[in-house]
């Protein structure tokens, strides 16, 4: 298997796609591409002077974390967004008009799987530092009312803060997951409506990972262990059987899935573990046979104040093999490329 590029857009990230275009942002402004729209620009999220001056340079944007963090859709409304920027939840009605939904009090945002919507529900489980270890919670967040109510949580002492709130496609269930030290790292199924709770392993850095990748029968994920191995699971939905995949190098954050595989990035920290400088691009055909397909190596800024060498995957769909993705922090600066897997 290889990859074709067919566009790169510098300095720009790809949230959303679909086979018509897609939805991106530069900066703290939304833009919807798709060919029909005279006018592209789809919305501006507010924040104070400063911070649109910052973000304005790309060092500085890195260094604050800031920008656009993820945008999805609002189900069953067309043209409406949910999007989190600036430690806060933003809707886009289907006119463009931008409101606050839900202020984030603990930590800037959650990670780019730790949010799903249903319906007319935010899902957000909680990440940040956490070193107290206090109680961490998935909170539900109503959005024609703007109604918050603690949907589950993690008593203290317990989990340092949630990964993923991963909605799945094929079932009414949530996957969830949490890190960091073994003993934090979980695996568990939550109903969306009943809020029944299933248990799929804990106690190891097997169950530490950031996102899932849906089959209809089977769920796959890649873990993220910055000091060991890593490796990409899968869990059969009729067996119930976790088996591993392949062994990988580097931490697996993010996943798309397309016609003949699944894709994983996996991350360059800080070079600690098995990293070696290069954060890469793996195809898991239906076979689980894994391939290799693209890499890139880390730029020269700190991964500590200026952000990890990370691939982050447009949700949507752009078309049978066709899938977008953003690589940030590596040589070449930020850019989303719409990448097609083809056999060789």
């Amino acid at each position: 298997m290889k990859l074709v590029t067919h566009q790169v857009i510098s300095n720009f990230q790809v949230h959303y796609a679909s086979t018509f275009g897609y939805i991106g942002s530069q900066r703290l402004n939304i833009w919807s591409v798709d060919g029909r729209d005279d006018e592209p620009l789809l919305a501006k999220i507010p924040a104070p002077m400063f911070r649109q001056q910052a973000l304005r340079i790309e060092l500085g944007a890195r260094l604050l974390r800031g920008g656009i963090h993820t945008v999805l859709p609002l189900e069953g409304k067309s043209k409406a967004w949910v999007v989190i920027a600036e430690k806060q939840i933003f809707v886009i009605s289907h006119v463009g008009e931008v409101f606050s939904l839900y202020s984030i009090p603990r930590g800037r945002r959650p990670l780019r799987r730790g949010w799903c919507v249903i319906e007319n529900d935010v899902f957000i489980g909680e990440y940040w530092a956490n070193p107290e270890r206090t109680a961490v919670n998935i909170y539900k967040i109503n959005i024609p009312t703007g109604e918050v109510e603690t949907f589950y949580q993690f008593p203290a002492q317990t989990v340092r803060h949630v990964h993923t709130v991963d909605k799945d496609p094929y079932s009414n269930q949530l996957w969830v997951s949490t890190g960091d030290e073994d003993a934090e790292c979980k695996i568990l199924l939550l109903d969306a409506m009943t809020r029944e709770e299933t248990l799929l392993g804990e106690g190891a850095q097997k169950w530490r990972t950031v996102s899932f990748a849906f089959r209809p029968d089977s769920v796959y994920w890649g873990t993220d262990n910055h000091l060991g191995e890593n490796a990409i699971w899968r869990y059969d939905r009729v067996t119930k059987q976790i088996t591993k995949v392949a062994d990988v190098v580097g931490p697996v954050y993010y996943n798309s899935c397309v016609d003949d595989a699944i894709i994983f990035g996996t991350t360059m920290e800080k070079g600690e573990g098995q990293q070696d400088g290069y954060g890469r691009l793996y195809a898991v055909d239906h076979n689980h046979t894994i391939h290799e397909v693209w890499k890139a190596k880390k730029d020269h800024w700190s991964a500590h104040y200026f952000g990890y060498g990370v691939f982050e995957f447009a949700e949507g769909t752009a078309g049978k093999n066709r899938f977008w993705v953003t690589a940030k922090g590596f040589k070449g600066g930020l850019q989303s490329i719409l990448f097609e897997l083809k056999h060789d």
